[in-house]
């Protein structure tokens, strides 16, 4: 009997040796990553500024519209409809956005990682919505020293949200972001 009791707390003393190592082992690579990638820093830019979106490229908002499920069927048509549905209550945006190429190279723009976000909500391009306005492409090719406006669609769902705020919801409270790590830039509506 005392033999077993003396395995068994030696046993249990190992398992707690391991997991009190493991746990400070754990806690060394923790701190490593948290070295080698800090905190992202946010930039907010705001409507109407530019910032660079890539490297020789500024981005800003020129027009932010959010249009209700009923105005985004009729501005669409049918086909948008088929496409979308009519199950969940929705909303569209269009953004419309001037991409400046500020270089003497030629410059290409993919839009769909331009992102609509929120503090706690991101959603790319919606295509139902961005070919819906007449794009025809998601790039963008800027000669040196062009300018070009392009309008982008998102889609939002009403079950994306928390109850009550789909009510309250206010093109102002979003964001187009780009770049996120490891300096986030936040273009303002």
């Amino acid at each position: 009997m005392k033999r077993g009791n003396s395995r068994r707390r030696w046993l249990s003393a190992a398992v707690f040796f391991a997991g009190a190592l493991a746990a400070v082992f754990l806690g060394l690579k923790i701190k490593q990553i948290n070295e080698a990638y800090p905190q992202v820093e946010i930039q907010d830019v705001e409507r109407g500024m530019p910032a660079e979106v890539q490297s020789g490229v500024d981005m800003r908002i020129v027009d932010a519209k959010l249009f209700t499920m009923e105005e985004a069927q009729n501005r669409y048509g049918e086909e948008f409809v088929k496409e979308v549905g009519q199950e969940y209550p929705y909303k569209t945006v269009e953004v419309t956005i001037l991409l400046e190429n500020k270089a003497e190279e030629v410059a290409e723009i993919p839009l769909y990682d331009i992102y609509f976000e929120q503090e706690d909500y991101c959603n790319g391009l919606a295509p139902e919505v961005f070919f819906g306005i007449g794009n025809e492409t998601e790039y963008v090719t800027l000669t040196e020293n062009e300018a070009k406006e392009v309008t982008l669609g998102y889609l939002i769902y009403e079950k994306q949200f928390k109850a009550g705020e789909w009510e309250r919801m206010r093109i102002e409270d979003f964001y187009l972001v780009r770049q996120r790590y490891p300096q986030k830039i936040r273009w303002r509506m």
